[in-house]
């Protein structure tokens, strides 16, 4: 009794009181301190203090206490929960088997917060906890399961997604799925898949759709690519872009289409922001022959156009020859722009060095 007075008396004490009474309590090491500890770790306002309870609670947790963990699970105190997540990380021994076991508990929030502890730990336990949530009852838990996995690059886990990515008509199910197989970059179902949004008008879905494309298209998908950005006139520049140059990455085409060529000369000229022109600049300078690529650099250098100049020392650093070196010495001559300085110091960079192997 003398013990539950003392912690109910504990928000009448000064700071410095606090922090000696948990002091005695961590001397004392009780066990019958966890449950009032986690109570006052629920209330107290200041996170120094409760940083000192979690600490105290970590320690007397020594078989990590199923009940009290689960206690602190269902807090309504984010602090609390969290702290919940920290004591069991202390000990991956028994991290995944009490995870495992909340992963599986009644109340929906312990199973959404049993995976969140797992979201940035790649291990086999872990993607298999979080993978068995897949079949959750909740969907906004599946949908947690499916964008943790895509982070984690969980490739044992693309036919799960891609099935269930098939069958779901939940928008943001479909838009998380979609970008999280993009991030594992595999595609098996890939032609089942794009047959079913290719068409899409969905302004939601549409850009994950086109991060999709951007992960796993190929020659072909360039087309559809195309199709989408003409057929709708919001879609997401940015988007748009980021999927263009990784498909080009990747199979390095010889030539794009003439139409989307045309389109993003169409883009270039409706777009605001200076980002999304410098890259269409390069995709369209990529698309000349060497050597008139070159000389139009050459001739930029000389643009009243930033963005147009950072495009043309760039094609000049990774196209250019030892000659090029004066052109870009001229122009930091006459410059006091400290972006295109630093391109230039960039580029020259890449030509002495090409030039020396």
């Amino acid at each position: 009794m003398k013990t539950r007075i003392e912690f109910n008396n504990f928000f009448n004490k000064s700071r410095n009181e606090k922090l000696s009474f948990l002091e005695g309590i961590e001397r004392i090491k009780d066990a019958s301190a966890i449950e009032p500890l986690i109570e006052l770790m629920e209330k107290e306002e200041e996170t120094g203090i409760k940083e000192k309870i979690l600490l105290i609670l970590g320690e007397l947790i020594h078989d990590y206490d199923y009940k009290s963990l689960e206690k602190m699970f269902t807090s309504c105190d984010p602090f609390t929960r969290n702290g919940a997540i920290e004591i069991l990380k202390e000990s991956k021994v028994h991290l995944y088997k009490h995870l495992k076991r909340l992963s599986e508990h009644p109340d929906k929030d312990i199973r959404k917060f049993s995976i969140d502890a797992l979201k940035e730990d790649p291990s086999a336990e872990s993607l298999e906890i979080i993978s068995s949530r897949l079949t959750d009852k909740e969907i906004n838990i599946r949908i947690t399961a499916v964008e943790y996995l895509g982070n984690l690059k969980a490739i044992d886990c693309t036919d799960k997604i891609e099935n269930m990515l098939l069958n779901e008509d939940n928008l943001l199910f479909i838009c998380t799925a979609l970008e999280s197989l993009a991030n594992i970059g595999t595609a098996q179902k890939r032609k089942q898949i794009i047959d079913k949004f290719k068409n899409t008008d969905n302004p939601i879905i549409l850009p994950s759709f086109i991060k999709y494309i951007g992960a796993i298209g190929g020659k072909d998908e360039l087309t559809i690519l195309l199709k989408l950005a003409i057929k709708d006139k919001n879609v997401v520049k940015r988007e748009f872009i980021d999927a263009l140059e990784s498909i080009m990455y990747r199979i390095k085409p010889e030539k794009l289409p003439k139409d989307m060529i045309a389109l993003l000369r169409k883009t270039i000229e409706t777009t605001d922001i200076n980002g999304d022109k410098y890259e269409i600049l390069k995709i369209l300078s990529s698309e000349e022959e060497n050597n008139e690529k070159l000389n139009i650099a050459r001739r930029k250098l000389k643009s009243d156009s930033i963005l147009e100049v950072l495009s043309a020392i760039e094609i000049i650093g990774e196209e250019g020859n030892k000659e090029d070196i004066d052109l870009l010495d001229e122009l930091a001559d006459s410059t006091e722009n400290d972006d295109i300085l630093e391109a230039i110091g960039d580029a020259a960079t890449k030509l002495i060095r090409k030039n020396s192997e």
